[in-house]
């Protein structure tokens, strides 16, 4: 019979491919084998996915998020759903802080389910930056296409 192996290493590569393991659960013990292994290079990316990004900070190309303008309207009996529109479709004044991309911040470490998640007093929970344009928002939902 063969010895199950039960390294840190082991674990965090089967967890990572188990959809039931949370993903901040593999984060952390990606941050358990940081401390062991002394990395600060890995323990400081590892707390910036699982605690979140500043806006002043240099975030992973997996962080931004390409996010086509769309538009609900009805003028008349015409009625628009989800139509795609440009950029240059906004006031003049917005274009340069409204762009295509969505930048998400806020980090994983909230994902627990059985863990209550803690209030911000100071407003919700996650960060979100559509653009330039800085927005503080609890749920961001993309629909299916």
């Amino acid at each position: 019979m063969r010895r199950r192996d039960n390294t840190l290493i082991t674990q965090i590569e089967r967890d990572a491919v188990d959809d039931r393991v949370l993903l901040s659960a593999t984060l952390r013990k990606c941050l358990i084998l940081a401390g062991q292994v002394g990395s600060a290079e890995l323990r400081e990316w590892v707390s910036r996915e699982l605690n979140g990004y500043q806006p002043e900070e240099e975030l992973p190309s997996w962080r931004k998020v390409p996010a086509p303008l769309q538009i609900d309207g009805i003028q008349g009996r015409f009625h628009v759903r989800g139509q795609t529109i440009s950029r240059y479709f906004l006031p003049e004044f917005a274009r340069d802080d409204i762009t295509e991309e969505v930048i998400v911040f806020w980090g994983v470490g909230g994902d627990d389910p059985q863990r209550p998640r803690e209030r911000d007093p100071a407003g919700p929970a996650h960060g979100l930056r559509i653009g330039g344009v800085h927005e503080r928002q609890e749920h961001c939902s993309v629909p299916a296409h």
